[in-house]
């Protein structure tokens, strides 16, 4: 497929040099190339930034305050693309992922986001988690959103929507980037598109942590509400993570039991 527009790709890191490689392997092998690569380092004190300079043609951005919402600012500030895409550090990519986001973008002209799924490889039943994630996050939060909401894990913005929208965004880690950029485009009119068609491999991490950590997560999302004046939404986004809350307790405990046989199949001890 012939290039028909820059798409840059930034990657925020703290501290993740167990993923990183697996997620910059599967940029670089692109059917249909990433034209721009950037990591942003938001402080990290392990070998992440190490081990991203060893893959040429990477672009590595610093962001000395720390959180998710100031690092992708950062990444967004510092890319040149007419496109954006934005995932995480333990995304892995399909190697013609680029290039279905190129078709999209080519047959959905007024469509100004795309999001995607995720498929979780470090948990039991991972279509069944994915697809648990996807209800969750997308369908019951569709009301509230008044349409679809990125997920920082897997998405992409036109650079002009961004630009237009980042003044809506708030520069506090009180709330979550993606629901909190996803309001904004749609103050807006912008418009944003799920497909499972931008699929991608993720990790659970929140829920191999603890349930404190995915309580912190979790209230993050009825803050965005209330920060853009959606008090009705809040109140109904805080059922739904009361709900999101009630599940991860109740997960927890078998991700991490799979997680210790897994880690110990890989040492020989299973």
């Amino acid at each position: 497929m012939p290039k028909q527009r820059k798409i840059s790709v930034v990657i925020p890191v703290y501290n993740e040099e167990a993923y990183i490689q697996d997620c910059l392997n599967t940029l670089v092998r692109q059917t249909r190339p990433f034209d721009e690569i950037i990591v942003v380092d938001n402080n990290s004190q392990d070998k992440t930034i190490e081990l991203v300079s060893t893959y040429p043609g990477i672009t590595v951005v610093r962001e000395s305050n720390q959180g998710h919402q100031y690092a992708q600012k950062r990444g967004f500030s510092s890319a040149n693309g007419s496109w954006i895409v934005r995932i995480d550090a333990d995304t892995r990519l399909a190697e013609n992922w680029c290039e279905i986001l190129d078709a999209l973008i080519h047959t959905h002209r007024n469509t100004q986001a795309f999001t995607g799924r995720g498929t979780f490889y470090d948990v039991p039943f991972p279509a069944l988690f994915g697809r648990l994630q996807i209800m969750m996050y997308q369908y019951f939060q569709y009301p509230a959103a008044g349409g679809w909401t990125l997920w920082g894990s897997v998405m992409a913005i036109e650079r002009t929507a961004w630009v237009d929208a980042e003044k809506f965004c708030h520069d506090t880690t009180a709330v979550d980037e993606d629901i909190d950029m996803t309001l904004a485009l749609r103050k807006l009119g912008y418009r944003v598109l799920y497909t499972p068609m931008l699929n991608a491999a993720v990790s659970l991490r929140r829920g191999q942590t603890n349930i404190g950590s995915v309580v912190a997560y979790v209230r993050s999302w009825q803050q965005n509400y209330r920060y853009h004046g959606k008090n009705f939404a809040a109140g109904y986004i805080f059922l739904l993570t009361c709900i999101v809350v009630i599940f991860a307790g109740l997960a927890w405990l078998p991700i991490i039991i799979y997680q210790r046989l897994r880690m110990g199949c890989a040492t020989g001890r299973c």
